[in-house]
């Protein structure tokens, strides 16, 4: 796959592309509270500039209850959806962005990427970083879909593992958060390739050490 799905979601809820609602109103049938998918909040599969030089893999993007107010934003909605598009913007990585400082994703990234932050700059970090989650949903915790459910990875997933193996073509610095195993299973590319994993993918940070 090498279009980007995206382009397809609707802008009103719930935010899912027309061929895997299918499968998500189906887990959602069966998932507990912690592992249900929230749709009525726009999904976010991947964060920055899809060309940066270093490429984060992460697991999905988590989910408190203050997104529902964050989700009702103009301007935080703008810059999701330029994201989900690939359009120009000011600050790709946009949780970057001093606007959005007091989102929970802003709280959780600044923490994260603080010390690139201080050996750079905001400006810098913000253009030279994309993250791509290995599921785009918004979810309490992380489950994945099960294998009665759906094979195969979703249409969504595809996109991602695709966004990486231009990233390996590329050479870019690749550093795994969560899951390498399973980013190994589904981009076989990575194996071999001088991918950094996290001493700690519980509580992930990335420095340069």
């Amino acid at each position: 796959m090498t279009g980007n799905p995206w382009l397809q979601l609707s802008n009103t809820a719930p935010f899912v592309l027309p061929e895997e609602r299918p499968t998500l109103v189906a887990f959602n049938q069966i998932a507990d509270d912690n592992h249900k998918l929230q749709l009525d909040v726009l999904p976010e599969p991947f964060i920055g500039n899809p060309n940066a030089p270093v490429v984060l893999l992460s697991l999905n993007p988590g989910f408190d209850p203050s997104d529902h107010y964050h989700h009702t934003r103009v301007d935080f909605l703008g810059a999701i959806w330029r994201n989900l598009r690939h359009e120009v913007s000011d600050y790709p990585f946009y949780f970057l962005d001093p606007r959005f400082r007091d989102t929970g994703g802003a709280a959780w990234w600044s923490k994260k990427l603080r010390v690139l932050i201080e050996d750079t700059s905001l400006e810098a970090v913000a253009h030279g970083l994309f993250c791509v989650e290995l599921f785009g949903y918004h979810s309490i915790n992380y489950r994945p879909i099960p294998k009665k459910l759906r094979k195969e990875p979703l249409p969504h997933q595809q996109y991602g593992f695709y966004l990486v193996r231009q990233a390996v073509e590329r050479g870019a610095e690749i550093i795994v958060m969560r899951r390498k195993k399973d980013w190994i299973s589904h981009v076989p590319e990575l194996e071999g390739y001088p991918v950094h994993a996290l001493r700690n993918p519980q509580n992930p940070a990335v420095s340069p050490g």
